[in-house]
């Protein structure tokens, strides 16, 4: 009788697997723990992507980066983890000319490459978005109460 080639394997592939699962799965678990719903949703698609994963292919869960890993990455030179981050402008912000540099909030810095522009008037510590453009190659910031996005990078 000949058996098929997967039905033999399988066993070894779930044993090699079991140990990437049971840490998958804890790390699963733990996400009940989160207060915040949002984090918590998060936080479940974070570990049920690697718990999949290390079931699929028996390979050890990709180790995914973290909300706050995300953001310290975003804008380095490296392909961003995070498509995306939000934080604030520290301080006021009206006029600007190119080469000029923002720090946010969260301590980076990013440098205007667009041309010179203004507000219109001065807004005090406004929200900011920046998201990469295509392909991780560039970035734009988008500050609550401007109608336009500005196109910058990160210096620090």
């Amino acid at each position: 009788m000949k058996l098929p080639t997967a039905s033999l394997l399988a066993p070894l592939l779930l044993a090699g697997a079991s140990a990437a699962q049971a840490q998958s799965e804890a790390d699963l678990l733990r996400c009940l723990d989160v207060a915040d719903a949002g984090a918590r949703l998060a936080c479940f698609d974070r570990n049920a992507q690697a718990l999949r994963t290390a079931r699929a292919g028996g390979q050890a869960p990709a180790t995914i980066p973290d909300p706050a890993q995300r953001e310290a990455s975003f804008g380095k030179t490296e392909r961003p983890a995070a498509d995306s981050l939000s934080s604030q402008i520290v301080g006021e912000f009206g006029d600007w000319e190119r080469n000029s540099r923002i720090k946010l909030a969260n301590g980076q810095v990013w440098q205007i490459i667009d041309a010179a522009g203004n507000t219109g008037r001065p807004l005090k510590n406004p929200k900011v978005t920046i998201r990469s453009g295509f392909m991780g190659s560039s970035y734009f910031m988008t500050v609550e109460g401007v109608s336009f996005q500005i196109k910058v990078r990160r210096v620090q």
